[in-house]
């Protein structure tokens, strides 16, 4: 919380805050660290995010939790955005979509058109449960995307993505957006026909500049 509050006043108010359940246990074993749970790792997500409003907000905090206890905490200087940073909760299980429903400024999800809706509708439902708008909250996608001046190519430029992040990708292709770019402009517009307006690229690496050139000037131009 204190050095994202930093972030945000050294950038002006420029930051958006992402916190997660934690999913790669090979990063708590290389750093030492115990990997609970995902109930628990779910429960201490969101007590931490109450800890973090709470800080971004108060001048001192004091928080008894089952995981989490702090008392009488400072953290200056605030946010600069009002009422505080935007916060990003990320995933497609019922767990991340009840703690966006409590939290979120933003809800990013990863599948399909279809999927996606069915989690939105989910996002719809907690909210009511607890009084809020659900208009309140931003939908977003994080689709991995292929797109190349013929289709052909773009499938060849998805298989060398998948093959160098070892993806299968028949088993993920619910997740990407391959194509030339009008079904690339076709793709996405799926996306903002359900409510979707936000979008986190995943591409492969190197970056290819002329893919990501074809992508501003000819997929994204064609959405507006």
């Amino acid at each position: 919380a204190k050095a994202a509050a930093q972030v945000d006043e050294m950038s002006g108010g420029r930051l958006d805050f992402s916190l997660g359940a934690a999913w790669a246990e090979r990063e708590f074993k290389a750093y030492g660290m115990d990997f609970p749970p995902v109930a628990e790792r779910y429960a201490r997500l969101d007590e931490a995010l109450q800890i973090v409003k709470l800080l971004w907000r108060q001048p001192r905090t004091t928080f008894q939790g089952r995981y989490y206890r702090i008392e009488d905490a400072p953290c200056e200087p605030k946010p600069v955005q009002s009422p505080h940073p935007p916060i990003t909760i990320g995933g497609m299980g019922l767990a991340s979509v009840r703690i966006a429903a409590r939290h979120a400024d933003r809800f990013n999800m990863i599948g399909s058109p279809e999927k996606c809706a069915d989690r939105k509708d989910k996002l719809e439902q907690f909210c009511g449960g607890i009084g809020r708008d659900p208009a309140e909250i931003e939908l977003s996608v994080h689709p991995t995307i292929a797109v190349a001046p013929t289709h052909d190519r773009a499938e060849a430029l998805a298989a060398q993505i998948a093959a160098s992040n070892k993806v299968d990708l028949g088993a993920n292709r619910a997740t990407w957006v391959i194509g030339d770019p009008a079904e690339a402009t076709a793709a996405l517009r799926r996306y903002l026909d359900i409510g979707i307006n936000h979008f986190v690229f995943a591409f492969g690496h190197p970056f290819d500049v002329p893919t990501l050139r074809l992508l501003r000037e000819e997929v994204l131009a064609g959405l507006g």
